[in-house]
């Protein structure tokens, strides 16, 4: 376990322990612009931002831990291991995470053209269907991806 991880652990217990001190560390959330809204999941949301030093575009991606189980807490938490780890053109990119304001934060490389579930519900409304050697290329990305776990 790296210290990263023993602070976002260590801000963890404090939190749900009735503490509202923060991390120390230097927060993600200033270092970022929030640019567009992305969309909202199970227990947080996706905002499209850019990183206030260099102008590059990511993803920041904010999981609320208020009034979440410690199971939904921990599946956070190995979210985050797991990001950190993958290193494969076929996954999305992990940057940089904290813990600020009862949430995690997680920065993640922007894919400007969306993710396939954005594609599939574009198609659905021209009423086509996608070229079969577009399928084939998902689909070996796909492979290569679950291939690298």
């Amino acid at each position: 376990m790296d210290l990263n991880e023993i602070n976002i652990l260590n801000n963890v217990r404090r939190v749900c322990s009735g503490s509202l001190r923060q991390a120390s560390a230097s927060r993600v959330s200033t270092k970022y612009r929030k640019e567009e809204f992305v969309g909202r999941g199970s227990f947080g949301e996706a905002w499209r931002v850019t990183h206030l030093g260099n102008g590059a575009e990511y993803i920041m991606k904010s999981l609320h831990i208020r009034g979440i189980s410690e199971a939904d807490m921990k599946r956070g938490r190995n979210e985050i291991k797991a990001l950190k780890k993958c290193n494969n053109e076929n996954i999305v990119k992990y940057f940089e995470d904290s813990f600020e304001d009862k949430q995690f934060l997680i920065v993640m490389e922007f894919c400007g053209d969306g993710d396939l579930a954005k594609a599939i519900e574009e198609q659905k409304t021209h009423g086509e269907l996608f070229p079969a050697a577009e399928v084939y290329i998902w689909c070996k990305q796909l492979v290569a991806g679950l291939q690298y776990f």
